[in-house]
């Protein structure tokens, strides 16, 4: 099972849409799952960004392939309560299966 997200933004950049590829990274397993998707969709380590989260900016044509490689698709706002929540210490699945 993927423990890899890709959140719905919409980024200007370079006239693209940009969007977040991104793990909660519980293990440094998942870390490294990151980089395999990433590599399975074209990007290079040095694209990986660690400020504020570990993550990649992809298109949203890539966030497209990235589903489809199993990327679990979420809202902005659900992925930044992602993130808050495993940076707070809480159980991070709670979340994503609908439970507040």
């Amino acid at each position: 099972m993927s423990s890899i997200y890709v959140d719905d933004a919409k980024n200007e950049f370079r006239n693209m849409k940009m969007c977040h590829l991104f793990p909660i990274p519980t293990h440094s397993h998942q870390i490294m799952e990151l980089h395999g998707m990433a590599a399975m969709l074209g990007l290079r380590i040095e694209d990986f960004q660690q400020h504020h989260y570990p993550h990649y900016d992809i298109s949203q044509s890539l966030r497209k392939k990235a589903i489809e490689l199993g990327a679990k698709s979420v809202t902005v706002k659900d992925g930044a309560k992602l993130r808050r929540n495993f940076k707070q210490g809480k159980e991070w699945w709670w979340t994503i299966n609908g439970n507040n």
